[in-house]
């Protein structure tokens, strides 16, 4: 009996053989490994929806500020940096810009001193859409421009002005209007953006 018990002893003393150890970390170290490769693909998968979500964001705003300009769009023509007299909206491939435009209802919390109106142009630079703006209305300077990003990417932009009669024109003013201060009913714009593919909005002029 007392030497059945000594064996049981040295069984449970005996613990876990080199070959047992080396095969119980081979397998932790696999599962390891595992649980690494799962939870980088994790990190990289939320990367890529915080991206998305954060260019998302970028084309909704961008939308939003061309719209709110173009709702305030009034038919206000200005004066260059030359004294010369511009139209109230200017468009077209031979106006070095995507358009230009007046718009009213520029906040001013600051009661600073100067108009509530605001000349605002919008011009595609190399892969970005700018949007540029001046303090004073009338004898704007180019190098003094407000310049900000409303997006980056963009390949092409084309746009198009509808006149009175519904058609669709290139350039604003039409070659025949005597008019500086008429504006374009509504204003398309085609984009083709590697991320958003080609994207068509049409926007209204005015209130």
């Amino acid at each position: 009996m007392q030497a059945h018990q000594r064996t049981d002893t040295l069984r449970l003393q005996h613990g876990f053989t080199l070959l047992e150890l080396l095969v119980a970390i081979a397998v932790f170290a696999i599962m390891a490994g595992i649980i690494q490769i799962g939870l980088v693909a994790i990190l990289d998968a939320r990367a890529g929806v915080d991206e998305l979500t954060e260019d998302l964001k970028q084309l909704q705003r961008s939308m939003q500020v061309i719209e709110r300009d173009l709702a305030h769009a009034v038919a206000r023509p200005v004066r260059d940096a030359f004294g010369d007299p511009q139209p109230a909206w200017l468009g077209g491939p031979g106006s070095g810009a995507l358009f230009s435009l007046t718009r009213a209802g520029w906040p001013n919390p600051t009661a600073a001193r100067r108009s509530e109106l605001q000349r605002v142009v919008y011009v595609h630079d190399g892969d970005r859409l700018l949007r540029l703006s001046w303090i004073h209305v009338d004898g704007a300077q180019p190098d003094r421009a407000q310049s900000a990003e409303l997006l980056e990417g963009v390949e092409t932009i084309d746009v198009r002005f509808m006149n009175i009669d519904g058609q669709w024109v290139t350039d604003w003013p039409p070659p025949d209007s005597i008019d500086n201060a008429r504006l374009p009913r509504a204003v398309e714009l085609v984009i083709e953006h590697p991320r958003w593919g080609r994207m068509q909005r049409l926007l209204k002029v005015g209130a």
